[in-house]
């Protein structure tokens, strides 16, 4: 049993520790890692320079190998997964994406964006789908950072939505979906499994009577599983 770190921001972490069949194996390694940590050229350089070192790994995330149908197969699509979280591209691996790679996107404040939206604006030239994904307001969330959650959002409106909604002048047949895999409320620094808003446009989508996109705004709007959301953006089905 391993605990997510960003469940535990800023608690005693030893109660936390990996726990049950395999656990003494994994603390273990830990507490190796310490030493190898500490002798690591790039601490020493670290160090150096009045940064703090790395000074532990922490494992979790374990789990089993899973296959899943490809948006090829499900609906005849291809596509491009745009992010720099290891996770986000893997579920892009199996869904039959092609993982665009993007030179100083870094899931946090300040990335590439420039380089995500010109990734996502050229493989729309010859492929049907891109996921483009964006971290940031999740990590400073997970900080607990009111200011630099804002400032996440913020870049992200301007930044990438600002810049897609230009692209779409271009590519009038762009249909457009924009929404958070989940919550991560400041106040509690984690994942919540509350119900997110999302907004769409392009193609097919009908508009709707919102002059704002929040959680005030989608409250009495209909509620989609993510399944069901993203089938019905996919089919042009989306209810204004």
């Amino acid at each position: 049993v391993c605990t997510p770190p960003h469940d535990i921001s800023g608690q005693e972490y030893v109660p936390h520790l990996p726990e049950g069949p395999g656990s003494d194996a994994l603390r273990s390694l830990m507490e190796k890692a310490r030493a190898v940590l500490s002798a690591a050229p790039v601490n020493e350089q670290r160090r150096a320079s009045g940064k703090r070192p790395a000074t532990d790994i922490w494992l979790w995330g374990h789990g089993t190998a899973i296959t899943l149908p490809t948006l090829r197969q499900r609906y005849g699509l291809d596509g491009s997964v745009i992010s720099a979280v290891d996770l986000v591209r893997g579920l892009g691996v199996l869904a039959g994406l092609r993982v665009r790679k993007v030179e100083g996107a870094t899931g946090y404040l300040g990335t590439n964006y420039a380089g995500k939206v010109a990734a996502a604006q050229a493989a729309l030239e010859n492929e049907d789908f891109v996921f483009l994904h964006v971290e940031a307001p999740d990590e400073t969330s997970h900080e607990g950072s009111l200011r630099k959650k804002i400032q996440a959002i913020e870049e992200f409106d301007r930044h990438v939505v600002g810049k897609i909604l230009d692209f779409q002048e271009r590519m009038p047949s762009l249909t457009l979906l924009v929404t958070p895999d989940h919550a991560t409320p400041v106040s509690i620094k984690t994942h919540s499994s509350g119900p997110v808003p999302f907004v769409a446009c392009g193609g097919a989508i009908r508009p709707g009577t919102a002059a704002v996109y929040s959680e005030d705004a989608a409250r009495e709007k209909p509620v989609y599983s993510g399944p069901e959301l993203f089938e019905r953006f996919i089919q042009g089905t989306l209810q204004k």
